[in-house]
């Protein structure tokens, strides 16, 4: 499926990691099989079998780089790691203890599922768990022994497929979380894409849709009132302004991205349809444009130059997660949209007092009475004109 392929995608580059890890592993055991080669009395069929072994160590350690990422490769690898195992305890079953060989061979089992995890699949660990359950039970059809003694190494198995199922699960879904915090971080700030990467409706793999409203805040005026003040004094004024912006931004349930400059940037996310982010990014922005035209009476009535303020809303939708033609996970449709943003701010610099959204905010905006076009503009991304509006405080 489209959504599994992008988990692997991501995961790619750790499986590949991993596989050669195991590959060095296995190929480490020829320093226990290399001293047989120097013993004088082996038969002629042991060392041909050694030497094989010593070649699979070999090709498994070099397929391991060639093909470790595909997903066929780990169950033909399993399958032959648990099948060498079975083999040599068939060939030393006259002269092995029943009880002693069993429990080697329930702990080689527990190692082969704790590597199965290291391979991050959840379907690599239930088929080492099925496939050791297996090697257990025709060990103990080759080997003579008690049933009863045999529970307990049976059960740490299960115990260990378990386990290895359960930290897998979590240490890919880490991963998973890690890239996508760090792919976001190339188009909004690091906030935002934590917040996103730890949404569990935006990264769902559903394919559904998710509502952003894009909230631009531009401040102007700043060069007069920094002439006209004390160096602490326009510390303390810019400090009081933002802290009013961030207040009316986070009472609508709104997040901050980032504020740089004399900027102010702010994301509204919802469900597809009727959350309400749109109605919330835009009543923010009223009630910002009350907050300044408050401070602008009182500073006009102490004889200072006013602070003006000019705010762009622009609605967009976002697959969850986004996906682009390649199948890969794709941030610029929110790139796009502050964009757009930041264009109706701009041109909002026109309208003073009021508020400048484009056409994608008027559709979804619920109280759409103090809305009056203002012309057409191309927004980013858009290849034909379309209406913008002005909303009133």
């Amino acid at each position: 499926m489209r959504n599994q392929g992008v988990v692997q995608q991501i995961l790619a580059p750790y499986i590949s990691r991993n596989e050669k890890i195991i590959g060095w592993l296995r190929f480490a055991l020829i320093f226990i099989v290399l001293p047989d080669l120097y013993y004088t009395q082996m038969k002629a069929l042991d060392y041909y079998w050694d030497i094989a072994f010593i070649a699979y160590f070999f090709a498994a350690l070099v397929t391991a780089y060639k093909w470790g990422t595909q997903g066929w490769y780990k169950y033909v690898v399993i399958t032959l790691d648990i099948g060498i195992v079975v083999f040599s305890i068939w060939s030393y079953a006259p002269v092995a203890n029943p009880l002693a060989t069993f429990v080697f061979m329930s702990l080689v089992s527990t190692l082969l599922i704790i590597l199965a995890s290291l391979r991050l699949s959840r379907q690599a660990v239930v088929y080492a768990l099925g496939i050791s359950l297996l090697s257990l039970f025709l060990v103990h059809q080759i080997v003579e022994g008690s049933l009863k003694m045999r529970i307990v190494p049976t059960g740490l198995v299960v115990l260990a497929g378990i386990l290895s199922f359960l930290i897998m699960r979590e240490l890919s879904t880490m991963l998973v979380s890690v890239y996508q915090r760090e792919k976001a971080s190339s188009f909004v700030s690091p906030a935002v894409a934590n917040y996103i990467s730890q949404n569990p409706a935006f990264f769902a793999f559903s394919g559904q849709k998710t509502a952003w409203a894009i909230l631009f805040i531009g401040l102007r005026g700043f060069n007069l009132v920094a002439a006209a003040q004390e160096k602490e004094n326009m510390v303390s004024l810019t400090g009081d302004l933002y802290r009013n912006i961030v207040e009316k931004i986070t009472e609508q349930g709104g997040a901050i991205d980032k504020i740089v400059g004399n900027t102010v940037v702010a994301v509204f996310e919802g469900p597809i349809t009727g959350g309400g982010e749109t109605d919330r990014a835009v009543m923010s922005a009223k009630n910002i444009m009350r907050e300044f035209a408050r401070l602008n009476e009182e500073r006009q009535r102490n004889k200072k130059a006013a602070v003006q303020v000019s705010i762009g809303v622009h609605w967009t939708s976002v697959s969850s997660p986004p996906f682009n033609e390649s199948d890969q996970i794709d941030y610029s449709p929110i790139a796009r949209a502050v964009v757009s943003a930041a264009r109706l701010q701009k041109l909002g610099e026109n309208y003073q007092n009021k508020v400048v959204i484009s056409q994608s905010t008027y559709d979804h905006l619920g109280d759409r009475g103090s809305a009056v076009e203002q012309g057409k503009t191309i927004l980013f991304g858009d290849k034909a004109e379309s209406p913008i509006y002005s909303v009133s405080y």
